[in-house]
């Protein structure tokens, strides 16, 4: 009984070694093969596959080179850097950034700038965030408008829409500037400077004291609230009474 069970035992040795060829190893675990004529890097045409390496024309180049005689200045003060473009440049500015690799869309807003108009700013960067561009223009205030890069980023429609509702700019070639985030009876333009607010008015500005406080120490001067005509405040014969 022992003779056979050596007997088995060599018998399933040697069938073990003819399965693994003979050398009686391991198997490795291996990648199959690639097919005849296919390249290792596997790009196409039996190239190697090309690595991401950094543009050679930076989104800042690309923008000048767009604008041209449209760039009015330049800076970096806030990290990106910024480039003032004329209105009239400002989508072809836009798409110069987009072909050079400015994929992706952050931001679209504006600012009153006062006397200047105002500002509309966009912020752009490479998709691994590599590099950052921000472009600038003014439209003025009487009549704002600028034209729509939603063909170019379509994320910008919620900002451009944003935009007119809150600085009254308009962008001929959107798909609806409809009303984003204020109800129906919400003043006009909030976010300017000569918008009025009517919550300036009806409440006391910057605030009064209690008449009991007051007494025997005169009556503050009274101040403007900002953004807030002359004949909107009550003189100081109102329906608050006059303070001691």
């Amino acid at each position: 009984m022992r003779l056979h069970g050596r007997a088995l035992l060599g018998l399933l040795r040697r069938g073990r070694r003819r399965r693994h060829g003979g050398t009686g190893g391991r198997l490795r675990a291996r990648l199959p093969a690639p097919a005849r004529g296919a390249a290792r890097g596997g790009g196409a045409g039996g190239r190697p596959a090309r690595r991401c390496r950094r543009c050679a024309v930076t989104l800042e180049d690309a923008v000048r080179a767009a604008a041209g005689e449209a760039l009015l200045g330049s800076g970096s003060g806030y990290g990106p850097a910024t480039l003032d473009v004329r209105a009239d440049a400002w989508v072809a500015s836009a798409t110069a950034a987009c072909d050079a690799g400015a994929v992706l869309f952050d931001l679209l807003t504006a600012y009153d700038d006062g006397d200047a108009g105002l500002a509309v700013v966009v912020h752009l960067s490479r998709a691994d965030a590599a590099e950052h561009v921000l472009i600038r223009t003014w439209v003025p205030r009487e009549a704002p408008s600028l034209p729509s890069i939603t063909a170019l980023y379509a994320g910008a429609a919620w900002h451009e829409r944003e935009t007119h509702e809150m600085f009254g700019v308009d962008f001929p070639g959107h798909p609806g500037l409809d009303p984003l985030l204020l109800g129906p009876d919400a003043p006009a333009t909030p976010l300017r400077k000569d918008a009025v607010l009517v919550a300036r008015v009806a409440r006391p500005w910057p605030g009064e004291k209690d008449p009991a406080d007051s007494a025997g120490r005169g009556r503050r001067r009274r101040t403007l609230p900002p953004g807030v005509p002359e004949h909107w405040v009550p003189g100081p014969a109102d329906d608050r009474g006059a303070q001691p």
